[in-house]
């Protein structure tokens, strides 16, 4: 895909000291209830050239909706908007790296958010050094219809047990037709209801808040937690749904 535009940043209120950031990768997050001014952390910016407060979604929403999918189940939390995309099913890996590297330097970030993981792929030193500053990162399975998560989320086993890929159900419980499955990620993957009361379509998007929400919980409750003890918390206390380890 193409990069677009330049980087632009803004600037957000100072956190307080009990404020858990959580980077939202997407295509922008507006101040749409439970979003304010008082539920971001500084560093939120554009490297597409956008505002990292509008949400490009063809959509009508996407980044919105997953910030609140984040705050309504986690809702000490923090956002930090890490534009990465202007909507449709073209992101920028540029736009990607960059943002991954940006939320890794971020102190006040602990969970990074990637529902579009599966639309780019990244050189694998962005991934690093998010794991290397011991973030939580959460990714997308992908909505393909494929027997294996995509793109970012192949990053999964080199994070040092700090990534975690969730794949999406649907209102019956069972995987949503069109979500990647787990494959032979297995280790590395979790599900969770793939739908947001905040948009009208379903996917694996909404899945991921829905893990990034459980991770910042449990880091709020126990702030020391390393990273890669959340995500196996998380992958310990699920319930097994299909066949057993998958």
């Amino acid at each position: 895909s193409t990069e677009i535009g330049n980087t632009t940043a803004i600037t957000a209120p100072t956190p307080s000291s009990s404020s858990l950031g959580i980077a939202v990768l997407d295509t922008g997050v507006q101040l749409h209830a439970p979003m304010s001014t008082q539920t971001l952390v500084p560093g939120s910016i554009s490297f597409v050239g956008g505002n990292p407060f509008v949400d490009y979604a063809k959509q009508g929403t996407h980044g919105t909706a997953v910030a609140q999918v984040i705050l309504t189940l986690a809702p000490g939390s923090k956002i930090v908007s890490v534009q990465t995309s202007t909507g449709g099913r073209s992101v920028s890996a540029s736009s990607v790296y960059r943002g991954l590297l940006h939320a890794a330097a971020n102190p006040s970030i602990r969970v990074i958010n990637h529902s579009n993981a599966a639309l780019t792929t990244v050189p694998g030193d962005a991934m690093l050094a998010a794991a290397a500053a011991d973030k939580v990162v959460v990714m997308g399975a992908g909505n393909g219809w494929l027997a294996n998560p995509a793109g970012d989320a192949l990053h999964a086993p080199g994070l040092g047990g700090k990534g975690l890929i969730v794949g999406g159900l649907g209102p019956d419980g069972k995987m949503l037709e069109f979500s990647n499955h787990a494959g032979a990620y297995a280790h590395y993957y979790v599900v969770a209801l793939g739908a947001s009361e905040f948009a009208n379509y379903w996917g694996t998007s909404f899945a991921t808040p829905r893990a990034s929400a459980l991770a910042a919980r449990l880091l709020q409750t126990w702030p020391k937690l390393k990273a890669e003890e959340v995500v196996d918390i998380i992958k310990r206390s699920a319930t097994d749904k299909g066949a057993p380890g998958v």
